[in-house]
């Protein structure tokens, strides 16, 4: 009694019974040519009383199906790709978050799920409307931690910032193994 416990949940649709996307990030793309679009998000906080919150945003609406049958790549193909492109996912974000001067950044990516799913690309870089193309899903825990050094950081202690559940580490299009890069949507 002395610490309240509430439950967060994050659902998404299912879309003929395959999972679509779901992230907790509100990251939006930085090029200014670009509209913003989240991600579909329900949240449910559950406490020992029952429901205290709910919210939906950025629902999904299926207009029309383009194909019913496409050709998916195989799980250890999309292993293969996404060994091959989280370092490179890993080192980008290191050399924009490092400041040699004053810190060390390191970075630790663990793939906690991999699913099968749905994800939302673009028709275009401006619009918010495009295909629910399939995907393999990697997600897991992803955290920059930033290390002062001596003398450095204006007295600031190093800490850790660990991306909030659910977050994607990497999403694989199983149609043609190129990797889709989740802010932007393409």
């Amino acid at each position: 009694s002395d610490h309240p416990t509430a439950y967060s949940f994050y659902l998404t649709q299912t879309i003929d019974g395959i999972q679509s996307a779901i992230t907790s990030s509100n990251e939006v793309s930085e090029d200014a040519a670009v509209a913003s679009w989240l991600y579909e998000s329900i949240n449910v906080i559950v406490e020992k009383d029952g429901i205290v919150s709910f919210s939906w945003q950025y629902p999904i609406s299926v207009e029309d199906t383009v194909s019913d049958n496409v050709g998916i790549i195989s799980f250890d193909q999309a292993k293969d790709i996404f060994e091959q492109m989280m370092p490179l996912t890993t080192k980008g974000d290191l050399e924009e978050w490092s400041d040699d001067e004053n810190s060390q950044v390191s970075i630790t990516a663990d793939v906690s799920d991999i699913r099968f799913g749905l994800m939302r690309v673009r028709s275009s870089g401006t619009e918010k409307s495009g295909l629910l193309t399939p995907v393999w899903i990697f997600y897991g825990d992803y955290t920059q931690s930033v290390h002062f050094l001596p003398g450095k950081g204006d007295g600031q202690e190093d800490y850790d910032n660990t991306q909030e559940q659910p977050w994607i580490l990497l999403a694989v299009n199983a149609v043609d193994g190129s990797v889709i890069d989740v802010t932007a949507g393409y």
